[in-house]
């Protein structure tokens, strides 16, 4: 499948070398969730999870906007509670999968993000932002709260304090303000964004995967740990990296100071 484009109903999958690319791909209708989102989201997501080859996602949008959120005309096909509440949990589904995947995930932000668009985005592992990107959140003003997530990821991005804001204000912020409230890793110009996340994937595919992996699911799961629940976990996984080939190499890297080569082992 190296190299192959798979194209779903909202997006499309492309593979190249050890990084996936899924790209929101339906400009014309600002790339909104149609009913079917959430489950093929899922079922693309699961798929690079099993796949030991892809090391990193990349996820991006086509057009000027990044997403719009839930398509009205799908919101309309959920006609009753129980329709809204499976909606619902299928697209948490999908983010929850998003964030529970061991590869890493890099969110290339390239115009506005609402609602539950801003909200896929902001549960990536790492946000690039151009000078363009917008997150909104006006949920309040619709009589909600923060769907895809949102409220959650903003609380452990940005802080309670800030979520509140951000929640109970419909706040709509600007590139440079989301990453002020630490929602975001960078801003960088339009010009310069396909190239600043393509380097930062390629960077992270390098890392040794155990270990990479290891940092993502602990620091997703941090909230929920004691300090002595972190510590044990942390002890046992040095006691299993220490006799690995990628923990091998790195020092051999060190010593001989060059740039380590690893395999990406899993195993010991």
């Amino acid at each position: 499948m190296k190299g192959r484009t798979k194209q779903y109903e909202v997006f499309k999958f492309e593979r190249e070398d050890r990084i996936a690319f899924i790209t929101l791909n339906r400009p014309e209708t600002l790339n909104a969730f149609t009913w079917k989102f959430p489950e093929e989201l899922y079922r693309v997501l699961a798929e690079i999870a099993e796949d030991r080859e892809l090391k990193v996602v990349v996820l991006k949008a086509e057009g000027n906007v990044f997403s719009a959120g839930a398509d009205l005309n799908t919101m309309k096909m959920a006609d009753t509670p129980y329709k809204v509440k499976t909606f619902m949990s299928n697209l948490n589904s999908s983010i929850k999968k998003m964030m529970d995947m061991p590869q890493p995930v890099v969110c290339a932000m390239n115009g506005a993000g609402a609602g539950g668009g801003a909200n896929l985005a902001l549960s990536a592992d790492f946000v690039i932002a151009s000078e363009r990107a917008r997150f909104s959140n006006v949920f309040i003003n619709l009589g909600i709260i923060p769907d895809t997530g949102g409220l959650w990821n903003l609380c452990r991005l940005a802080g309670p304090m800030r979520a509140k804001e951000i929640a109970m204000r419909g706040l709509t912020l600007s590139a440079e303000e989301a990453m002020k409230y630490g929602l975001i890793a960078k801003v960088v110009s339009s010009a310069d964004l396909h190239d600043e996340v393509t380097a930062l994937a390629e960077e992270l595919a390098a890392k040794p995967m155990f270990a990479l992996r290891s940092i993502k699911k602990i620091c997703n799961r941090m909230p929920e740990m004691t300090h002595d629940t972190y510590c044990e976990i942390e002890e046992a996984l040095m006691g299993i990296m220490f006799f690995t080939e990628d923990h091998r190499e790195g020092v051999r890297a060190f010593l001989e100071k060059r740039k380590p080569d690893f395999q990406g082992e899993d195993e010991v």
